[in-house]
């Protein structure tokens, strides 16, 4: 869901948060692969990932990539139709819960943590 500019507060916020998620969707531009948008790496040197298989990323590569026991999907049907972003679960109770910005502009909402952005068909 794309926060609207009641929920921004002002409609010059939700215009600059809308103007800055199309920077990030531009940015990805093309979305041929998966990509991992890790806290620490800038979105242009984020690294594309291929599920193992070559076709669906199971739950044994995530919990390696994401470094973690549990994972949680959140779809993109507004900023990225068709996209998913596949994010630790738990990462909240854990001392590195640092809010990543990329995913947060595509979910429309906090997203903590590294996270794996890929098609929805590519997790099954």
């Amino acid at each position: 869901m794309s926060p609207d500019s009641a929920s921004l507060g002002t409609p010059m916020l939700a215009a600059r948060f809308a103007q800055a998620r199309a920077q990030v969707v531009a940015q990805l531009q093309p979305l041929g692969q998966a990509r991992l948008l890790q806290i620490k790496t800038p979105l242009s040197q984020a690294p594309t990932v291929e599920p193992d298989n070559k076709t669906s990323f199971k739950l044994e590569q995530l919990y390696r990539l994401l470094k973690c026991d549990l994972v949680s999907v959140v779809h993109l049907d507004d900023a990225l139709p068709g996209h998913i972003l596949i994010c630790d679960e738990d990462v909240l109770a854990s001392s590195e819960a640092v809010c990543n910005l990329v995913a947060s502009l595509l979910a429309g909402h906090p997203i903590y943590g590294d996270v794996l952005l890929c098609r929805d068909e590519q997790f099954q």
